[in-house]
């Protein structure tokens, strides 16, 4: 349906509702069980916890858009079932054809910093309790500002790290950091960064929760600090 190279390996997006569709995570999550592998409806669903009939639905708009095609057909249980694949294993999406005005706007939507912060306020709020916000110096950090929960008399009692991290509160934590590092010493934290996180992937399963992990590291102006 669009004038676009076509390859299974890359496919470059000239389609404004597809670009936006790959540039959105909120969006592009739907579209992640059949980049680079196949999948039926039911254990793409399975895989992203939702409902089969989002699934159906979001499918169903990706094979208008030319992101997803059926591949074949499987027969389960006396049923014949259509399995799905994204219509190359890469796509480009040039920045002109996004529905972006800057890089900082495209930047936010790829880097999913709303999801992150949406998921842990709704964990923090199935907590129950009583929540505000708690300004206090750091000798370390200098001013913190961080979310704290109220005791019955109505006194911020912050959560310890320790506490925390133990079993009884669930696995939600985001720390943000101001370091002076050489420029060797930061491209090592990156890429130990980075060798943590494939380190968890090659332990992470379909079945289980579902986590969202934002890793960042970035150069600091001087006028930001």
């Amino acid at each position: 349906m669009e004038d676009e190279k076509l390859t299974r390996e890359r496919r470059t997006i000239i389609h404004p509702a597809a670009a936006r569709v790959l540039t959105d995570i909120s969006e592009r999550r739907f579209l992640d069980p059949f980049i680079k592998r196949e999948s039926s409806l039911s254990d793409a669903a399975k895989e992203l916890g939702i409902k089969l009939n989002t699934m159906h639905y979001r499918v169903k708009r990706f094979m208008a858009l030319g992101l997803v095609s059926v591949v074949r057909e499987e027969l389960r249980k006396g049923k014949r079932i259509k399995i799905y694949r994204a219509s190359a294993d890469e796509f480009f999406v040039p920045f002109k054809v996004t529905p972006y005005t800057s890089l900082k706007i495209l930047l936010d939507q790829l880097g999913a910093l709303d999801q992150f912060v949406q998921n842990a306020a709704d964990t923090l709020a199935r907590q129950g309790g009583t929540w505000g916000v708690l300004v206090a110096g750091d000798k370390e950090d200098g001013v913190r500002v961080k979310l704290s929960p109220i005791d019955n008399k109505g006194i911020p009692t912050p959560i310890s790290l320790v506490a925390w991290l133990d079993k009884t509160h669930p696995a939600l934590w985001e720390s943000e950091k101001i370091l002076r590092l050489d420029f060797e010493t930061a491209k090592m934290l990156q890429n130990e960064l980075y060798e943590l996180l494939q380190k968890y992937q090659q332990k992470g399963k379909t079945a289980g929760q579902a986590y969202f992990l934002l890793l960042g590291l970035t150069p600091l102006k001087e006028e930001n600090l």
